[in-house]
């Protein structure tokens, strides 16, 4: 009767040990994005301090920080943006020729020494914003920049690519992407 009693009781301890691994999962991953939070806001602060123009603009998880002023119309969900950018792998706070990932730009690839044969990659991207192909963190970021703006986009991982790496990106790694816009039409 007690082996009835354990075989019944089995898939229910083995369904309680599988919860308690995942929120065990859950909350590391939650310190490591709070981790990366602290290293972004620590970057961001530093930059801001040296460096008086610049400002910050913080929105639903993305920092923001603007290098240069634009102008016009601000870019809204729907509306075309067409930049230029670079993004970098953010996970220790740094960009890096090491850390970057993807550029429009050939002389952000040149002097990161990247080779490459196809040089038609090196032209503008056109994106609509609400576009679900848009990394949330950079879509989050987008919203309200201006023609001619140049800035900073960074968040934690729980803003970008998600736990499976992509490419050269680890899993929930922070990322920054260097935007300069182009135009911008809503």
């Amino acid at each position: 009767m007690n082996s009835f009693r354990l075989n019944h009781k089995l898939p229910l301890l083995l369904a309680l040990a599988a919860c308690l691994i995942c929120a065990c999962g859950k909350s590391e991953q939650q310190t490591a994005f709070s981790n990366q939070a602290t290293k972004i806001d620590a970057w961001v602060t530093a930059q801001l301090a040296a460096h008086e123009d610049y400002r910050a603009v913080y929105h639903d998880g993305t920092i923001k920080i603007v290098l240069v002023e634009g102008d016009g119309e601000p870019l809204r969900k729907g509306g075309r943006l067409t930049m230029d950018y670079s993004g970098y792998d953010f996970s220790n706070a740094s960009m890096s020729a090491s850390t970057l990932f993807v550029t429009t730009m050939s002389e952000v690839a040149s002097a990161a020494r990247w080779s490459l044969s196809d040089e038609s990659i090196f032209t503008p991207v056109t994106i609509t914003l609400g576009d679900d192909d848009i990394v949330t963190g950079l879509a989050l970021g987008l919203e309200g920049i201006t023609a001619g703006e140049e800035c900073y986009i960074i968040f934690t991982g729980e803003y970008g690519f998600g736990k499976k790496p992509n490419g050269t990106i680890p899993a929930n790694a922070a990322l920054c992407y260097h935007v300069f816009a182009r135009e911008v039409a809503n």
